[in-house]
Order: C-alpha cells, then sequence, then structure tokens
C-alpha cells in the first residue's frame, strides 16, 4: 500500500505506508518542495519574455510554493522543540 503525497497539481510522490509515520512524511517533504521549486524557476528561465501569461502563472505557482517551504520548515523547526 502507498501513501499519496500531493505538492502541486504538477507531480505526485509515491512513499511505501508501511516504512513511514506522519513526523517522518514532514521530514522528507522538503525535498519534494525544493524539486518543484527548481522545476518552475527552470520554466521560467525557459519562457523568458516568450509568453508572457505563462511566465506570470509559473512565478505565482513559485512563490505558493517558496510560502509552503518556509511553513515546512517553521513546522519542523517546532518538531525539533
Amino acid at each position: 500500500m502507498l501513501d499519496t503525497i500531493h505538492y502541486t497539481a504538477t507531480f505526485t510522490i509515491s512513499i511505501p505506508a508501511r516504512t513511514l509515520r506522519a513526523p517522518a512524511r514532514i521530514k522528507q517533504a522538503p525535498c519534494a518542495v525544493r524539486i518543484a521549486i527548481e522545476s518552475y524557476r527552470e520554466m521560467i528561465a525557459y519562457l523568458g519574455d516568450r509568453d508572457p501569461t505563462t511566465h506570470r502563472m509559473l512565478e505565482e505557482i513559485l512563490a505558493s510554493e517558496e510560502e509552503h517551504a518556509d511553513d515546512l520548515s517553521s513546522l519542523l523547526e517546532g518538531m525539533k522543540n
């Protein structure tokens, strides 16, 4: 059985349910968020000024992912204490 963790509408990561519990899943999440952030940055760079609408949309998604990364960082920091 796999638990599915959705980070964005563009990709999904599946982790075996019996190997990770909630705290471990949270600790794994920043890696996936970093991958998403880097992917959006690459897409924005690739587009350049050729498609301003898509460029703007990707920048908004990137901002959301960066906010998500900050939230996860805060959550992990709180788990240490």
